[in-house]
């Protein structure tokens, strides 16, 4: 199981060639983003961001900032500053990798000592036993408090990111607009469908949020949007959230945009053009003479 307590920090790591770069351009705080970065980056398996199409929101929604804001700042580390490095698929800190190795490098020197330890406690039967099994007691003393601490730790971080996470849930007014159009998609679902089961407003709420700060979403076209999905002889069948929404909502812009190239504006009949009668004279219908 992957540690998630700790990484090493050096205290001056702000005069850091690198790092004061990036901070005369982004200040404090694409100093706090930087460590932010590297604090998801220690979390995951192998210490690499995977890339993907909902990366850079993921990381607005953590760094609080706009999705294109995240990806220049990622970037600008990456080709500006040289503090992080990408390939085809994943993006990552050299430095935190050089620091993981080192840390795991310790940690199985520090295995194999007490697994020698405990060896050759077991193999040594002469006088010095009683000094032995002394010794192999403190470290299984010593061993058990470790582990103990650990968990502690463990149950401190936990507590501290659900203590996060209960500060970070919204609670939005039945005035608010998230709240409005949440429950505006729902009239328009129970219109087609009266038996639709009562969602929760407060979730699909907080994804209109996020389309509308996040995603940059004006709150007038999403609720256009809500009213055309719903109207819509496909659609009104698959979007039935506001997660849902919030997912497909690109695609649903572009096809409401083909529609609407694809309407030729109405031309009204041109009435035919009737020519005066030339003057006919009776007397000479056949071309007789007069």
């Amino acid at each position: 199981m992957k540690e998630a307590f700790y990484f090493s920090h050096d205290s001056n790591a702000r005069h850091d060639p690198k790092i004061s770069a990036m901070r005369s351009v982004y200040g404090t705080e694409g100093y706090g983003m930087y460590w932010m970065l590297i604090e998801i980056l220690r979390e995951q398996e192998d210490f690499k961001l995977k890339k993907g199409k909902h990366l850079f929101n993921a990381l607005a929604m953590q760094m609080q900032c706009k999705s294109d804001f995240a990806q220049k700042f990622v970037e600008d580390c990456i080709h500006e500053f040289d503090l992080l490095v990408e390939d085809d698929e994943n993006i990552w800190s050299l430095s935190l990798i050089k620091r993981m190795e080192l840390k795991e490098t310790i940690s199985e020197k520090r295995r194999k000592a007490a697994k020698k330890r405990w060896e050759k406690s077991s193999n040594d039967a002469d006088s010095e036993n009683l000094g032995m099994q002394e010794e192999c007691k403190s470290n299984a003393n010593a061993m058990q408090m470790q582990t103990k601490s650990n968990a502690i730790k463990e149950k401190k971080v936990k507590e501290s990111k659900d203590l996060k996470d209960i500060r970070r849930k919204h609670v939005y007014d039945p005035a608010s607009i998230p709240f409005q159009l949440a429950k505006r998609l729902y009239e328009r679902i129970l219109a087609n469908n009266p038996a639709h089961k009562e969602p929760d407003l407060q979730k699909w709420a907080d994804d209109m949020r996020k389309l509308i700060d996040i995603d940059g979403k004006d709150p007038r076209v999403i609720a256009k949007m809500i009213d055309w999905v719903q109207q819509n002889t496909f659609w009104h069948k698959n979007i039935l959230s506001g997660a849902k929404l919030r997912d497909q909502y690109d695609r649903l812009h572009l096809e409401i945009q083909e529609k609407q190239n694809k309407v030729k504006p109405f031309k009204p009949r041109e009435e035919p053009v009737v020519k005066p009668l030339e003057h006919i004279n009776a007397n000479n219908l056949f071309g007789g003479e007069g």
